[in-house]
């Protein structure tokens, strides 16, 4: 059985003697945790406890809870402790802008970013959070902006980013949905969108919201802006960010923020597809298989061309671009594959490399499909 809280989780495990010791502990050696950089409440080790790590929250209500009815003040003392440990609080350091263009170049070295969903919807959707190269998720600075709220577990299981950008996308971004997006909340806002940069220790942040009117707008947008549109011929020949592309496709399929008016077109029965014998890359520690696509038709076809793959279960695509959700069948993972021009020539072969994942001894066994024209996969 799943607790439903962490306080019922934690309560699950509390041991009497465990807390009673640790209290004689911290009595007869003074114990103090000492907290990690950038972690002082939400992760602390303790000396003395073999390196053990607890949650601290947790820890000290289910101590206070045990050792109430023995009237002891030491949990009180406890926690006080902790909070003196603390940093100063992270929103001191923080200046609230109007607008997030009106962050400096220099700040966007620095910038975080997380989309998050607040519409109607049956379970929780994991926001989308992306930094710029090499950068990890700074929850301290997302948690001191005024409106954002983050869960424990989502700060405890997302140490990174859904992807990562560059600083010239971060500009491009910015510029392109800054349009779209109102600085004070009105009604039932449909995404939030949080921005922090800074740079010398000072560090400015924006909220702004995103109407169901302008969320699809938004959406196409942002993914133009990031390199992450799976249609767009111009960024296919290396210049497109794959990691975006495949985040943002399930967000937007998973929003109904991909346009379905003009799908692609399944042109299946006009291109081979040959696949070569499977390969184990050893340095990659890897499976992977080269794929040829030829034009048997007689006529050409219009670009991007997308191989989607029906993989047996319990094996994935890894270098997948994304997954469908306009063309049937649905959540099906595909690639789309570099052309030199607009048009699939007659006649014309092109390779790619499939990379699989899955469980040792799985067998790895694929259908295919060709997509074409720049529709909505």
């Amino acid at each position: 059985m799943v607790c439903c809280t962490r306080y019922c989780a934690a309560e699950a495990q509390f041991d009497r003697k465990v807390a009673e010791r640790d209290l004689r502990r911290y009595r007869r050696q003074s114990l103090m945790p000492v907290a990690h950089s950038g972690d002082a409440i939400s992760q602390i080790r303790w000396k003395g406890n073999a390196g053990k790590s607890m949650n601290p929250a947790t820890h000290v209500v289910l101590i206070g809870k045990e050792t109430h009815s023995q009237r002891k003040q030491v949990p009180a003392l406890l926690f006080v402790s902790l909070l003196l440990l603390a940093p100063a609080s992270v929103a001191e350091r923080f200046s609230t802008l109007q607008s997030f263009s009106q962050l400096s170049p220099d700040e966007l070295s620095t910038t975080i970013v997380r989309v998050d969903y607040h519409g109607p919807q049956d379970e929780s959707l994991p926001a989308l959070l992306f930094t710029v190269n090499g950068k990890e998720v700074d929850w301290n600075r997302l948690r001191a902006v005024p409106g954002v709220e983050i869960s424990n577990w989502e700060e405890q299981r997302r140490t990174r980013p859904s992807f990562t950008v560059t600083i010239d996308d971060m500009k491009r971004f910015i510029g392109a949905v800054k349009d779209t997006v109102i600085a004070k909340r009105e009604g039932e806002p449909w995404l939030s969108l949080a921005v922090v940069g800074g740079k010398g220790g000072e560090s400015r942040a924006f909220l702004g919201w995103v109407t169901r009117k302008k969320a699809g707008e938004f959406f196409i947008l942002m993914r133009g802006a990031l390199r992450a549109d799976p249609k767009d011929i111009t960024i296919m020949n290396g210049g497109a960010n794959y990691e975006a592309m495949d985040a943002l496709q399930s967000f937007g399929c998973a929003l109904g923020l991909l346009p379905r008016e003009i799908p692609a077109k399944d042109v299946t029965n006009s291109v081979a597809v040959a696949r070569r014998g499977l390969r184990f890359n050893y340095q990659e520690h890897r499976f992977e298989c080269s794929v040829t696509l030829t034009n048997i038709s007689n006529h050409a076809i219009r670009a991007p061309i997308s191989l989607v793959v029906d993989l047996s279960p319990n094996i994935s695509l890894a270098n997948a671009h994304g997954r469908t959700c306009v063309t049937t069948p649905v959540g099906r993972e595909f690639v789309t594959i570099p052309i030199p021009t607009e048009q699939f020539k007659s006649g014309q072969t092109v390779e790619t490399i499939l990379v699989f994942a899955g469980s040792e001894g799985e067998d790895i066994e694929f259908t295919t499909k060709v997509l074409a024209t720049p529709g909505e996969r």
